[in-house]
């Protein structure tokens, strides 16, 4: 009884520790390797800035087109 709560234990620190390592190799990962939405992020940001009235203008456009 004694020893299986230990092993119980034992288990549940072992499976911590083994989640803890998995998280920090993910973030890991995600540091070394961004995805590609997230390189790009500035790109589109400065896109839109520079295009936001065509944007804006083509997309009322649309609308109008679509719901005529």
């Amino acid at each position: 009884m004694i020893y299986e709560a230990i092993d119980k234990r034992m288990d549940e620190k072992r499976k911590e520790r083994r989640e803890m390592r998995f998280k920090e190799e993910v973030e890991k990962f995600r540091q070394e390797r961004p995805k590609i939405q997230q390189q790009f992020s500035d790109l589109k940001v400065s896109y839109f800035n520079d295009h936001s009235e065509q944007i804006t203008h083509e997309g009322m456009l649309y609308r109008w087109i679509t719901h005529s």
